[in-house]
Protein backbone atom coordinates (compact mmCIF):
# COMPACT_ATOMS: atom_id res chain seq x y z
CA UNK A 1 0.00 0.00 0.00
CA UNK A 2 1.31 3.39 -0.95
CA UNK A 3 1.96 6.00 2.01
CA UNK A 4 -0.04 8.81 2.35
CA UNK A 5 1.78 12.18 3.16
CA UNK A 6 -0.38 15.03 3.99
CA UNK A 7 1.15 18.58 5.06
CA UNK A 8 -0.86 21.07 6.77
CA UNK A 9 -0.46 24.12 8.97
CA UNK A 10 -1.37 24.07 12.87
CA UNK A 11 -2.75 27.38 12.93
CA UNK A 12 -2.82 29.97 10.77
CA UNK A 13 -1.92 29.38 7.10
CA UNK A 14 2.28 30.63 6.92
CA UNK A 15 2.07 32.02 10.35
CA UNK A 16 2.17 28.62 12.56
CA UNK A 17 4.61 25.70 12.58
CA UNK A 18 3.80 22.84 9.39
CA UNK A 19 3.83 19.10 10.35
CA UNK A 20 3.82 16.14 7.39
CA UNK A 21 1.49 13.22 8.75
CA UNK A 22 2.47 9.67 7.40
CA UNK A 23 -0.32 7.23 7.10
CA UNK A 24 -2.44 8.78 9.41
CA UNK A 25 -5.61 7.13 10.08
CA UNK A 26 -9.32 8.08 8.88
CA UNK A 27 -11.25 9.59 12.10
CA UNK A 28 -14.16 10.74 10.78
CA UNK A 29 -16.02 10.44 7.07
CA UNK A 30 -18.54 13.31 5.72
CA UNK A 31 -20.62 10.75 3.94
CA UNK A 32 -22.17 13.74 1.81
CA UNK A 33 -21.00 14.58 -1.71
CA UNK A 34 -21.73 17.85 -2.20
CA UNK A 35 -22.42 19.45 1.83
CA UNK A 36 -21.92 22.95 0.94
CA UNK A 37 -22.00 24.24 -2.50
CA UNK A 38 -20.36 27.30 -4.30
CA UNK A 39 -21.39 28.41 -7.34
CA UNK A 40 -20.24 27.03 -11.06
CA UNK A 41 -21.03 24.33 -13.02
CA UNK A 42 -22.31 21.38 -11.48
CA UNK A 43 -22.51 22.96 -8.15
CA UNK A 44 -26.06 22.08 -7.39
CA UNK A 45 -25.10 18.05 -7.93
CA UNK A 46 -26.43 15.90 -5.20
CA UNK A 47 -28.86 18.32 -4.29
CA UNK A 48 -32.60 17.62 -4.73
CA UNK A 49 -36.35 17.94 -3.75
CA UNK A 50 -38.63 21.18 -3.88
CA UNK A 51 -39.65 22.71 -0.66
CA UNK A 52 -42.45 24.57 -2.24
CA UNK A 53 -44.43 26.39 -5.02
CA UNK A 54 -42.19 27.66 -7.78
CA UNK A 55 -38.86 26.68 -6.26
CA UNK A 56 -35.66 26.30 -8.26
CA UNK A 57 -32.02 25.54 -6.66
CA UNK A 58 -29.35 27.83 -6.76
CA UNK A 59 -25.59 27.83 -5.85
CA UNK A 60 -24.34 30.92 -4.20
CA UNK A 61 -20.96 32.05 -4.19
CA UNK A 62 -20.36 32.77 0.06
CA UNK A 63 -21.31 35.83 1.21
CA UNK A 64 -19.11 35.84 4.46
CA UNK A 65 -21.50 34.75 7.09
CA UNK A 66 -21.69 30.99 6.55
CA UNK A 67 -20.99 28.83 8.94
CA UNK A 68 -18.46 26.48 10.30
CA UNK A 69 -15.78 27.48 7.21
CA UNK A 70 -18.83 26.70 4.44
CA UNK A 71 -17.49 29.06 0.92
CA UNK A 72 -21.18 28.85 -0.32
CA UNK A 73 -25.17 27.73 0.01
CA UNK A 74 -27.74 26.44 -1.68
CA UNK A 75 -31.07 28.60 -1.92
CA UNK A 76 -33.96 27.59 -2.62
CA UNK A 77 -36.24 30.24 -3.96
CA UNK A 78 -40.10 30.99 -4.64
CA UNK A 79 -41.20 32.50 -7.92
CA UNK A 80 -44.51 32.58 -6.81
CA UNK A 81 -46.71 32.29 -3.49
CA UNK A 82 -47.07 28.75 -2.65
CA UNK A 83 -50.63 27.98 -0.97
CA UNK A 84 -49.59 25.48 1.65
CA UNK A 85 -46.69 24.99 3.85
CA UNK A 86 -44.00 21.93 3.60
CA UNK A 87 -41.90 19.85 1.64
CA UNK A 88 -38.01 19.78 1.65
CA UNK A 89 -34.93 19.14 0.06
CA UNK A 90 -32.52 16.59 0.22
CA UNK A 91 -29.45 14.72 -0.50
CA UNK A 92 -28.51 11.05 -1.00
CA UNK A 93 -25.89 9.41 0.90
CA UNK A 94 -23.67 6.71 -0.25
CA UNK A 95 -23.66 3.29 1.32
CA UNK A 96 -24.33 2.93 5.02
CA UNK A 97 -23.02 0.57 7.39
CA UNK A 98 -24.41 -2.58 8.82
CA UNK A 99 -28.02 -2.00 10.43
CA UNK A 100 -27.40 -0.84 14.22
CA UNK A 101 -24.76 1.57 13.32
CA UNK A 102 -25.29 5.22 14.08
CA UNK A 103 -25.20 8.02 11.86
CA UNK A 104 -25.99 11.66 13.01
CA UNK A 105 -27.27 14.84 10.22
CA UNK A 106 -26.73 17.88 10.67
CA UNK A 107 -26.86 21.29 8.68
CA UNK A 108 -27.14 24.61 8.92
CA UNK A 109 -30.10 27.00 7.36
CA UNK A 110 -31.39 30.19 6.99
CA UNK A 111 -34.20 31.86 5.92
CA UNK A 112 -35.61 35.24 4.84
CA UNK A 113 -39.18 34.27 6.20
CA UNK A 114 -40.18 33.00 9.61
CA UNK A 115 -40.93 29.04 9.31
CA UNK A 116 -40.24 25.77 11.11
CA UNK A 117 -37.95 23.20 9.97
CA UNK A 118 -36.85 19.70 10.89
CA UNK A 119 -33.89 17.30 10.03
CA UNK A 120 -34.73 13.75 9.06
CA UNK A 121 -32.56 10.55 7.81
CA UNK A 122 -34.84 8.31 5.24
CA UNK A 123 -33.51 5.05 4.86
CA UNK A 124 -33.65 2.37 2.07
CA UNK A 125 -33.14 -0.94 1.22
CA UNK A 126 -31.34 -2.55 -1.75
CA UNK A 127 -34.12 -2.58 -3.47
CA UNK A 128 -35.03 0.97 -3.15
CA UNK A 129 -37.48 0.15 -0.82
CA UNK A 130 -38.28 2.89 2.28
CA UNK A 131 -37.21 1.49 5.50
CA UNK A 132 -38.87 4.25 7.21
CA UNK A 133 -37.92 7.95 8.53
CA UNK A 134 -35.90 9.33 11.76
CA UNK A 135 -36.94 12.65 12.47
CA UNK A 136 -35.15 15.06 14.91
CA UNK A 137 -36.94 17.73 17.00
CA UNK A 138 -38.17 20.98 15.05
CA UNK A 139 -36.75 24.01 14.92
CA UNK A 140 -38.42 27.75 14.83
CA UNK A 141 -36.60 29.31 12.36
CA UNK A 142 -36.80 33.10 13.13
CA UNK A 143 -36.91 35.80 9.78
CA UNK A 144 -33.81 36.98 10.44
CA UNK A 145 -31.29 35.78 8.14
CA UNK A 146 -29.18 33.58 10.79
CA UNK A 147 -27.77 30.35 10.15
CA UNK A 148 -29.04 27.61 12.45
CA UNK A 149 -28.16 24.16 12.62
CA UNK A 150 -31.08 21.41 12.73
CA UNK A 151 -29.81 17.31 13.40
CA UNK A 152 -31.08 13.79 14.38
CA UNK A 153 -29.19 10.62 15.52
CA UNK A 154 -30.66 7.36 15.02
CA UNK A 155 -29.39 3.67 13.79
CA UNK A 156 -29.76 2.65 10.74
CA UNK A 157 -32.56 0.08 10.26
CA UNK A 158 -32.06 -3.76 9.97
CA UNK A 159 -31.63 -4.02 5.50
CA UNK A 160 -30.68 -0.55 5.13
CA UNK A 161 -27.93 0.03 2.43
CA UNK A 162 -28.38 3.83 1.91
CA UNK A 163 -30.07 7.43 2.88
CA UNK A 164 -31.32 10.11 1.97
CA UNK A 165 -30.61 12.99 4.45
CA UNK A 166 -33.22 15.84 4.33
CA UNK A 167 -34.55 19.54 6.10
CA UNK A 168 -38.12 19.70 5.76
CA UNK A 169 -40.11 22.70 6.11
CA UNK A 170 -43.62 21.82 8.41
CA UNK A 171 -46.35 22.77 10.24
CA UNK A 172 -47.12 24.55 13.57
CA UNK A 173 -44.74 27.52 15.71
CA UNK A 174 -43.06 29.39 13.27
CA UNK A 175 -44.85 27.57 9.91
CA UNK A 176 -45.63 30.00 7.45
CA UNK A 177 -46.76 30.32 3.43
CA UNK A 178 -43.56 31.45 2.10
CA UNK A 179 -44.32 34.50 -0.33
CA UNK A 180 -42.73 35.23 -3.87
CA UNK A 181 -39.23 35.78 -3.72
CA UNK A 182 -38.71 34.27 -0.26
CA UNK A 183 -35.93 31.89 0.62
CA UNK A 184 -34.62 29.50 2.02
CA UNK A 185 -30.61 28.62 1.75
CA UNK A 186 -28.97 25.90 3.47
CA UNK A 187 -25.21 24.71 3.78
CA UNK A 188 -22.11 22.98 5.95
CA UNK A 189 -24.17 19.46 5.75
CA UNK A 190 -23.04 16.93 8.04
CA UNK A 191 -23.46 13.02 7.53
CA UNK A 192 -21.52 10.40 9.53
CA UNK A 193 -22.06 7.39 11.82
CA UNK A 194 -21.52 9.25 15.29
CA UNK A 195 -23.94 9.35 18.32
CA UNK A 196 -23.12 13.20 18.72
CA UNK A 197 -23.07 16.09 16.30
CA UNK A 198 -19.54 16.57 15.59
CA UNK A 199 -17.61 19.90 14.06
CA UNK A 200 -18.27 20.51 10.56
CA UNK A 201 -16.26 19.96 7.81
CA UNK A 202 -15.76 18.42 3.89
CA UNK A 203 -12.98 17.96 1.64
CA UNK A 204 -11.57 21.56 1.43
CA UNK A 205 -8.57 21.81 3.52
CA UNK A 206 -8.66 23.55 7.18
CA UNK A 207 -5.92 25.07 8.75
CA UNK A 208 -4.82 22.83 11.39
CA UNK A 209 -6.44 19.47 10.11
CA UNK A 210 -5.81 17.17 7.28
CA UNK A 211 -9.15 17.02 5.22
CA UNK A 212 -9.96 15.33 1.74
CA UNK A 213 -11.72 14.45 -0.70
CA UNK A 214 -12.16 10.59 -1.74
CA UNK A 215 -12.87 11.55 -5.48
CA UNK A 216 -13.57 14.98 -7.26
CA UNK A 217 -14.15 17.99 -4.87
CA UNK A 218 -17.77 19.11 -3.67
CA UNK A 219 -18.65 15.76 -5.59
CA UNK A 220 -17.21 12.94 -3.35
CA UNK A 221 -17.56 11.91 0.26
CA UNK A 222 -14.49 13.57 2.19
CA UNK A 223 -12.14 12.44 5.00
CA UNK A 224 -10.51 14.29 8.45
CA UNK A 225 -7.32 11.98 9.07
CA UNK A 226 -5.44 11.82 12.30
CA UNK A 227 -2.15 10.60 13.10
CA UNK A 228 1.33 10.86 14.52
CA UNK A 229 3.15 14.03 13.28
CA UNK A 230 6.27 12.67 11.96
CA UNK A 231 7.95 15.39 11.01
CA UNK A 232 7.30 19.03 12.14
CA UNK A 233 8.71 22.71 10.27
CA UNK A 234 8.83 24.96 13.45
CA UNK A 235 9.84 28.26 11.22
CA UNK A 236 6.79 30.12 10.65
CA UNK A 237 6.18 31.62 7.31
CA UNK A 238 9.03 29.18 5.79
CA UNK A 239 8.42 29.16 1.97
CA UNK A 240 7.11 33.39 2.02
CA UNK A 241 4.16 32.21 0.28
CA UNK A 242 2.53 35.79 0.75
CA UNK A 243 4.68 38.24 3.02
CA UNK A 244 8.32 38.26 4.46
CA UNK A 245 6.82 38.19 7.97
CA UNK A 246 8.38 36.89 11.12
CA UNK A 247 11.72 37.28 9.87
CA UNK A 248 14.13 40.29 10.91
CA UNK A 249 16.95 41.93 8.95
CA UNK A 250 19.59 44.31 9.29
CA UNK A 251 18.21 46.60 6.64
CA UNK A 252 15.56 47.38 4.62
CA UNK A 253 13.43 43.85 3.42
CA UNK A 254 11.53 43.19 0.70
CA UNK A 255 8.88 40.18 -0.23
CA UNK A 256 9.91 38.62 -3.87
CA UNK A 257 6.34 37.68 -4.65
CA UNK A 258 7.58 36.27 -7.96
CA UNK A 259 10.12 33.33 -6.52
CA UNK A 260 8.26 33.57 -3.36
CA UNK A 261 11.65 34.44 -1.18
CA UNK A 262 12.88 37.25 1.01
CA UNK A 263 14.84 40.00 -0.49
CA UNK A 264 17.62 42.46 1.10
CA UNK A 265 20.22 44.77 -0.10
CA UNK A 266 22.67 46.32 2.69
CA UNK A 267 21.98 50.08 3.49
CA UNK A 268 25.40 49.41 5.59
CA UNK A 269 28.22 47.10 5.78
CA UNK A 270 27.83 44.19 7.84
CA UNK A 271 30.16 42.82 10.14
CA UNK A 272 31.65 38.81 10.08
CA UNK A 273 29.35 36.64 11.83
CA UNK A 274 26.71 39.42 12.23
CA UNK A 275 22.67 38.32 11.97
CA UNK A 276 21.79 39.55 8.14
CA UNK A 277 18.42 37.85 8.42
CA UNK A 278 16.83 35.87 11.39
CA UNK A 279 13.60 34.23 12.87
CA UNK A 280 12.88 33.98 16.41
CA UNK A 281 11.04 31.00 17.73
CA UNK A 282 10.38 29.13 20.74
CA UNK A 283 12.38 26.50 22.43
CA UNK A 284 12.71 24.04 25.35
CA UNK A 285 15.90 22.52 27.43
CA UNK A 286 16.39 19.58 25.12
CA UNK A 287 15.36 20.01 22.14
CA UNK A 288 17.42 18.89 19.20
CA UNK A 289 16.73 20.43 15.83
CA UNK A 290 17.86 20.24 12.25
CA UNK A 291 18.06 23.32 10.07
CA UNK A 292 18.17 24.40 6.46
CA UNK A 293 17.65 27.41 4.15
CA UNK A 294 17.92 28.17 0.64
CA UNK A 295 20.06 31.47 0.25
CA UNK A 296 20.72 32.93 -2.88
CA UNK A 297 23.26 35.03 -3.50
CA UNK A 298 22.09 38.09 -5.88
CA UNK A 299 25.46 40.62 -5.71
CA UNK A 300 28.15 40.78 -8.01
CA UNK A 301 30.47 38.76 -5.55
CA UNK A 302 31.01 35.95 -4.06
CA UNK A 303 29.55 35.54 -0.39
CA UNK A 304 30.95 33.50 2.88
CA UNK A 305 27.97 33.01 4.55
CA UNK A 306 26.71 30.30 7.04
CA UNK A 307 23.78 29.34 9.21
CA UNK A 308 23.83 29.81 12.90
CA UNK A 309 20.77 28.95 15.80
CA UNK A 310 21.26 30.52 18.80
CA UNK A 311 19.22 29.46 22.44
CA UNK A 312 18.97 32.26 25.11
CA UNK A 313 18.38 31.46 28.99
CA UNK A 314 15.18 32.73 29.66
CA UNK A 315 16.64 33.96 33.13
CA UNK A 316 20.05 34.73 32.56
CA UNK A 317 20.06 35.54 29.27
CA UNK A 318 23.34 33.84 27.81
CA UNK A 319 23.88 32.54 24.67
CA UNK A 320 24.69 29.22 23.01
CA UNK A 321 25.08 29.45 19.51
CA UNK A 322 25.75 26.56 16.85
CA UNK A 323 26.83 27.69 13.90
CA UNK A 324 26.98 25.46 10.24
CA UNK A 325 29.52 25.34 7.63
CA UNK A 326 30.84 28.17 5.72
CA UNK A 327 30.05 28.77 2.17
CA UNK A 328 31.10 30.33 -0.67
CA UNK A 329 28.49 31.11 -3.00
CA UNK A 330 29.60 32.48 -6.07
CA UNK A 331 27.45 35.83 -7.72
CA UNK A 332 24.45 35.19 -8.98
CA UNK A 333 24.10 31.23 -7.64
CA UNK A 334 22.66 29.66 -4.44
CA UNK A 335 23.29 27.25 -1.46
CA UNK A 336 21.59 25.25 0.71
CA UNK A 337 22.68 25.97 4.19
CA UNK A 338 22.26 23.98 7.00
CA UNK A 339 23.22 23.52 10.85
CA UNK A 340 22.35 21.62 13.67
CA UNK A 341 22.27 21.60 17.57
CA UNK A 342 23.70 17.75 18.06
CA UNK A 343 21.85 15.52 20.04
CA UNK A 344 21.61 17.19 23.39
CA UNK A 345 19.89 19.89 22.29
CA UNK A 346 18.94 23.03 24.09
CA UNK A 347 20.55 23.90 27.05
CA UNK A 348 18.94 24.22 30.12
CA UNK A 349 16.58 27.47 30.25
CA UNK A 350 16.07 27.77 26.74
CA UNK A 351 13.37 30.29 26.18
CA UNK A 352 13.82 31.27 22.86
CA UNK A 353 16.09 30.43 19.85
CA UNK A 354 17.12 32.38 16.67
CA UNK A 355 17.94 31.26 13.30
CA UNK A 356 20.13 33.62 11.43
CA UNK A 357 22.12 34.08 8.20
CA UNK A 358 25.84 35.51 8.92
CA UNK A 359 28.44 37.12 6.79
CA UNK A 360 31.79 35.02 7.15
CA UNK A 361 35.43 35.15 6.29
CA UNK A 362 34.77 39.20 5.05
CA UNK A 363 31.98 41.72 6.03
CA UNK A 364 29.80 42.71 3.72
CA UNK A 365 29.46 45.98 2.09
CA UNK A 366 26.75 48.07 1.77
CA UNK A 367 25.02 47.50 -1.60
CA UNK A 368 25.06 43.73 -1.02
CA UNK A 369 21.91 41.83 -2.03
CA UNK A 370 20.92 38.65 -1.09
CA UNK A 371 17.87 36.51 -0.84
CA UNK A 372 16.52 33.64 0.98
CA UNK A 373 13.37 31.45 1.51
CA UNK A 374 12.30 27.37 2.24
CA UNK A 375 13.73 27.36 5.89
CA UNK A 376 13.02 24.81 8.10
CA UNK A 377 13.39 23.69 11.51
CA UNK A 378 12.78 19.97 12.52
CA UNK A 379 13.56 17.51 14.57
CA UNK A 380 17.26 16.26 14.92
CA UNK A 381 16.22 12.49 13.93
CA UNK A 382 19.12 10.02 13.00
CA UNK A 383 21.49 13.09 13.14
CA UNK A 384 21.94 13.21 9.61
CA UNK A 385 22.41 16.72 7.59
CA UNK A 386 19.38 18.29 6.69
CA UNK A 387 18.97 17.81 2.76
CA UNK A 388 16.84 20.60 0.43
CA UNK A 389 14.31 17.25 -0.44
CA UNK A 390 13.15 17.03 3.46
CA UNK A 391 11.84 20.62 3.30
CA UNK A 392 7.77 20.85 3.60
CA UNK A 393 5.49 23.61 5.12
CA UNK A 394 1.47 23.53 5.50
CA UNK A 395 1.11 24.82 1.62
CA UNK A 396 2.29 21.33 0.33
CA UNK A 397 -0.66 18.92 -1.43
CA UNK A 398 -1.51 16.01 1.01
CA UNK A 399 -0.35 13.57 -0.90
CA UNK A 400 0.61 12.45 -4.74
CA UNK A 401 -0.08 8.83 -5.60
CA UNK A 402 -0.26 8.26 -9.43
CA UNK A 403 1.24 9.25 -12.51
CA UNK A 404 2.02 12.86 -13.84
CA UNK A 405 -0.12 12.69 -16.62
CA UNK A 406 -1.94 9.90 -18.71
CA UNK A 407 -0.89 6.58 -17.49
CA UNK A 408 1.20 4.67 -19.37
CA UNK A 409 2.50 8.05 -20.79
CA UNK A 410 6.37 8.55 -21.01
CA UNK A 411 8.05 11.98 -20.18
CA UNK A 412 6.63 14.97 -19.05
CA UNK A 413 8.09 18.38 -17.49
CA UNK A 414 7.59 21.24 -16.24
CA UNK A 415 8.68 24.62 -15.86
CA UNK A 416 9.49 27.03 -12.41
CA UNK A 417 6.43 29.53 -14.13
CA UNK A 418 4.21 25.99 -14.47
CA UNK A 419 4.53 24.17 -11.17
CA UNK A 420 1.63 21.64 -12.61
CA UNK A 421 1.13 18.14 -11.51
CA UNK A 422 -2.14 16.30 -12.81
CA UNK A 423 -3.02 13.67 -9.89
CA UNK A 424 -4.70 10.66 -11.06
CA UNK A 425 -7.43 8.98 -9.80
CA UNK A 426 -5.40 7.29 -6.76
CA UNK A 427 -3.93 11.15 -6.49
CA UNK A 428 -7.73 12.48 -5.44
CA UNK A 429 -9.06 9.57 -3.97
CA UNK A 430 -6.45 10.74 -0.88
CA UNK A 431 -7.32 13.85 -0.84
CA UNK A 432 -4.49 15.43 -3.08
CA UNK A 433 -4.45 18.77 -5.18
CA UNK A 434 -3.80 19.05 -8.74
CA UNK A 435 -1.49 21.82 -8.30
CA UNK A 436 1.68 21.53 -6.49
CA UNK A 437 3.02 23.91 -3.85
CA UNK A 438 3.61 27.35 -5.83
CA UNK A 439 7.50 27.24 -4.80
CA UNK A 440 7.68 24.86 -7.86
CA UNK A 441 8.43 21.50 -6.02
CA UNK A 442 7.86 18.53 -8.63
CA UNK A 443 9.48 15.56 -8.95
CA UNK A 444 12.37 14.29 -7.04
CA UNK A 445 11.36 10.71 -6.37
CA UNK A 446 9.22 8.17 -7.71
CA UNK A 447 8.21 4.65 -6.36
CA UNK A 448 5.79 1.80 -6.65
CA UNK A 449 3.32 -0.69 -5.03
CA UNK A 450 2.66 -4.00 -6.29
CA UNK A 451 -0.43 -2.76 -7.77
CA UNK A 452 1.49 -0.69 -10.07
CA UNK A 453 0.29 3.27 -8.94
CA UNK A 454 3.59 5.44 -8.55
CA UNK A 455 4.31 8.00 -6.02
CA UNK A 456 5.77 11.12 -6.61
CA UNK A 457 7.09 14.52 -4.74
CA UNK A 458 9.70 16.71 -4.89
CA UNK A 459 11.44 20.17 -4.50
CA UNK A 460 12.29 21.96 -7.87
CA UNK A 461 10.75 21.69 -11.18
CA UNK A 462 12.73 18.83 -13.29
CA UNK A 463 11.70 16.80 -16.40
CA UNK A 464 11.46 13.10 -15.92
CA UNK A 465 10.88 10.19 -17.85
CA UNK A 466 8.92 6.98 -16.77
CA UNK A 467 10.20 4.11 -18.16
CA UNK A 468 7.67 0.95 -18.78
CA UNK A 469 7.42 -2.01 -18.20
CA UNK A 470 9.54 -1.46 -15.17
CA UNK A 471 8.08 1.74 -13.74
CA UNK A 472 12.16 3.19 -13.46
CA UNK A 473 11.89 6.70 -13.11
CA UNK A 474 14.75 8.70 -15.13
CA UNK A 475 15.18 12.66 -13.43
CA UNK A 476 17.15 14.57 -14.99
Amino acid sequence: MTDTVEYYWTGTANASPSVQRVNGAVARSNLLKNPAPASGTGSTTSWGGNPGNGTAAAAVTGDGTEPAGAKGFIRYKWSAAETTAGGGIYQGVGAVTAPGTTYTFSGYVRSSQSQRLYARIEWYDASNNGLGVSSGPAFDQPANYSWNRVSVTAAAPAGAVRATACIYVTTGGNASVMPAGAFLDFTAWLFEPSATVGTYFDGTAVSGTACGWNGTANASVSVKRTGPAVSTNRVLNPGFLTNISNWAVQSTASWDSTNKRGSVNLAATLAIGANAAYAIDSGTTGDARRFGLWFYNTSSTALAVSLSVTARNSSSGALTTWTGTTVSVPAGQSSWLTVSTGPTGYPSGTSTVSLAINPRTTAWPAGTTFAWTDAMDTEYGDGSTLTPDQYFDGSFAPSLVGWAGPTGTGTSAVTSTSPLLIASAGAVAEGASSVADEAAEFLASVSTDASGSVSAWGVEPRPFQINLPTLEAQIS
